[in-house]
């Protein structure tokens, strides 16, 4: 569920930047857009995303060893209809392991780099972000 944060509406026909929010507890995401934190969240569906990591904020990261917001999900707010029943892996980054988002596919893999995704949703009961790829046809 989407809760407004500061009585702030999401614009649906502009892009949003989610991320893992650092501040509270639990399975929480934060969702900017025009660099305001509009809702916070624990599921929802993002569609047309893409997986950006400033590198900047990851170095600084690394140097301190201090988690910060550095990694995003850029994209449009989508519903659950956007979704096919297959889906491509689930969603991890690790700042202190790998320089980018990858699908992880189980068995201790973190299977491979991803940028772009068709669609991908926030699992609040399986925490987990489940990614949707484009076709490759």
């Amino acid at each position: 569920m989407i809760e407004p944060y500061k009585n702030r509406v999401i614009d649906e026909s502009k892009p949003v930047y989610v991320y893992r929010c650092l501040n509270r507890k639990g399975y929480v995401f934060s969702v900017k857009q025009n660099n305001l934190v509009v809702a916070h969240t624990d599921s929802m569906v993002i569609k047309n995303c893409e997986f950006l990591v400033n590198k900047a904020g990851k170095k600084q990261a690394i140097k301190t060893g201090v988690r910060n917001v550095h990694a995003f999900i850029k994209g449009f707010i989508g519903d659950f209809r956007d979704i096919r029943a297959e889906f491509s892996g689930y969603l991890c980054y690790h700042p202190f392991k790998v320089d980018a988002f990858m699908i992880w596919v189980g068995n201790g893999h973190l299977g491979r780099p991803i940028t772009k995704s068709e669609v991908c949703w926030i699992d609040k009961k399986n925490k987990c972000i489940n990614v949707q790829e484009y076709d490759k046809n």
